[in-house]
């Protein structure tokens, strides 16, 4: 026994000592199954094949069927059942209201013990559909969390079962763990749908905040979206994982969130910047820094728009970060972001061509931008350029 978990060490243990029979060891071995299951994993079918397995393998029933109640219609659906030849058929099977012997056990509250299920129709001349014209034992457990039914637990077999008093008590255990399984879950899957309204309202924020800029700052419309969905296309050829990526997208769209904090007349001057007001705009990227400050969730995308304008040989701002100082993915961003402005028509000059702006790469690639994420750069550009997409996409950029 030295391998077993030390919870069925102690059962095992307490068997002993208490004098409990191996039936009813096995039976607690069975629900220190179900726990472990409960515990290890999230997928509510692997949770019921489990309870259905301990079922049929303690009971001596070999069919099981589990019926949730949808939280919209409040119809009991079949999620799932084990020991019918029909199962692909009932999948999805619906009754509301349900069926007559699942009803009384809810209605009631308690469990359901049928001996001879054939008797039982033929008394109230019900016919009944497939499977349950087959069966000959059926029993019904109404799963009841604090406030109400939350579904059905069906245990059935076409043979004759005569069950005492351990068996019904065995039976009304596991049902009382699924439920606590269900409403576990249930749990969960409300707070990550919650989860995913709360971050699609944070993107929704970000995407704002940037278009507000662009509307200020019209020369730039569209370069947020364009550089956010370049920089996420070098980030997976260059194998940032997914949180690294959502970081990226983040940080892509508030990049230049700090303009708002410019005078308009420093930020529209046609003019070239005198000295002190180039200072006040090599400042926006603090600004950005100072702006979020407060808002937690975007701390770990702050780095693009604090770092976006440092070089790769350390004469950039604010901070005059060198090589590998600069977090990788403002090392991305700062390539796809540079790309974007020189392709892209301003008032007072011409967009460049992408032959142009390859050679202004090549040629700033160890000074203003780190080598390795140039060669990838260009590597994927040209793979883009026979991407229609892609190509419409900077035709549009280059006719504005």
């Amino acid at each position: 026994m030295e391998n077993l978990p030390v919870s069925l060490e102690t059962l095992k243990t307490t068997g002993d000592n208490l004098s409990i029979s191996p039936d009813q060891f096995k039976r607690m071995q069975a629900l220190a199954n179900i726990d472990r299951a409960i515990i290890s994993t999230l997928d509510i079918d692997v949770i019921t094949d489990i309870v259905f397995d301990q079922i049929t393998q303690q009971l001596g029933a070999e069919i099981c069927v589990l019926f949730l109640q949808d939280p919209i219609t409040s119809q009991f659906v079949c999620k799932r059942t084990k020991g019918l030849s029909g199962l692909n058929g009932n999948m999805g099977m619906t009754f509301n209201p349900p069926f007559v012997f699942a009803q009384k056990a809810i209605t009631s509250g308690g469990m359901l013990f049928i001996d001879d299920l054939s008797l039982a129709r033929s008394e109230k001349e019900i016919d009944l559909p497939f499977p349950y014209k087959y069966i000959h034992f059926y029993s019904a457990v109404p799963l009841v969390n604090s406030s109400k039914t939350i579904g059905v637990l069906e245990v059935c077999s076409t043979k004759s079962i005569l069950p005492d008093w351990e068996w019904k008590n065995f039976l009304g255990m596991i049902a009382r763990q699924a439920t606590i399984a269900i409403e576990h879950l249930s749990l969960i899957e409300n707070i990550q749908h919650l989860n995913k309204e709360l971050v699609y309202a944070y993107e929704s924020t970000l995407m704002g905040w940037a278009k507000a800029l662009e509307y200020k700052d019209r020369e730039t419309k569209g370069h947020s979206e364009r550089v956010t969905e370049m920089a996420i296309r070098l980030g997976k050829t260059m194998n940032l994982n997914e949180d690294e990526l959502l970081q990226l997208r983040r940080g892509a769209i508030l990049h230049d969130i700090g303009k708002m904090c410019i005078p308009e007349k420093i930020l529209f001057k046609t003019e070239p910047l005198t000295e002190e007001e180039w200072e006040i705009m090599k400042q926006h990227p603090v600004f950005a820094q100072e702006f979020l400050a407060d808002i937690q969730f975007i701390q770990p995308a702050l780095n693009i728009p604090l770092f976006h304008h440092e070089r790769w040989d350390g004469s950039g701002y604010p901070y005059g970060l060198k090589g590998k100082q600069i977090p990788l993915a403002v090392r991305i961003f700062m390539v796809v972001d540079v790309w974007d402005a020189l392709t892209s028509l301003r008032p007072y000059r011409e967009a460049w061509s992408n032959l142009e702006a390859r050679i202004y790469f090549e040629q700033n690639s160890g000074i203003q931008f780190d080598p390795n994420v140039v060669t990838k750069f260009l590597e994927l550009l040209a793979t883009l350029d026979h991407d229609p997409l892609h190509a419409h996409e900077m035709n549009r950029s280059n006719s504005h």
